[in-house]
């Protein structure tokens, strides 16, 4: 998968990526393990946080 430098995603977008619920996601940046941004309402995440996420995911993480 290419990642671009500037791709930004959503919580509903990196849920769907991980294969996890939002609840899931929010928890994870509540907890320091996802790197996160909020913008007025919205959370949003950097593609290169999140791949590293789910990097670390497939063994601490996220059960896929």
């Amino acid at each position: 998968m290419i990642v671009s430098e500037n791709a930004i995603l959503t919580i509903k977008q990196a849920a769907i990526r991980a294969g996890v619920g939002t609840q899931k996601i929010r928890r994870d940046i509540d907890n320091g393990s996802l790197k996160a941004y909020k913008v007025g309402w919205v959370w949003l995440i950097n593609e290169r946080d999140f791949m590293r996420y789910v990097s670390r995911g497939s063994e601490e993480n996220i059960n896929i």
